[in-house]
């Protein structure tokens, strides 16, 4: 029997109440069918206004492979992954950097997945392209 690979899925929240359950449902549906993996999340609340930190703290208690951190504040994006990989480095394997609102399409992770088996120590995803309304470009 092959030893599994452990991979944790770091995913920063700020407001995104609405967008985790979708997030989590979406993301597991790809993971289960990798099954030579070990999986965890870590959920960074990065002081959210909503009730983020509620959500991950109910999706913690019924997924006993997801921890949540709270930051005491708003402290942006790179520094809640910061925190989350600071939180998860213990006894991997790899990390994956994902956001809440699907940016990042979970399928992405299996192409991902691919280039580290081929021996890339970092991957990355980009999107193609963005389609930002002529207001949230100006504004």
């Amino acid at each position: 029997m092959s030893k599994k690979n452990r991979i944790t899925i770091i995913v920063p929240a700020h407001n995104e109440e609405d967008n985790l359950p979708t997030f989590l449902e979406e993301t597991k549906k790809v993971i289960n069918g990798l099954e030579d993996y070990i999986w965890k999340f870590i959920f960074i609340d990065d002081g959210s206004e909503d009730s983020t930190w509620a959500v991950i703290s109910e999706m913690s208690i019924v997924h006993k492979n997801i921890r949540g951190l709270r930051l005491s504040r708003n402290f942006g994006k790179e520094l809640a992954l910061t925190a989350g990989i600071l939180e998860s480095t213990e006894g991997l394997d790899a990390v994956i950097l994902m956001d809440a609102d699907l940016q990042h399409p979970p399928s992405a992770i299996i192409q991902m997945i691919k280039q580290w088996k081929q021996g890339f120590q970092v991957v990355t995803a980009q999107r193609k392209s963005i389609k930002y309304s002529i207001l949230r470009k100006i504004g």
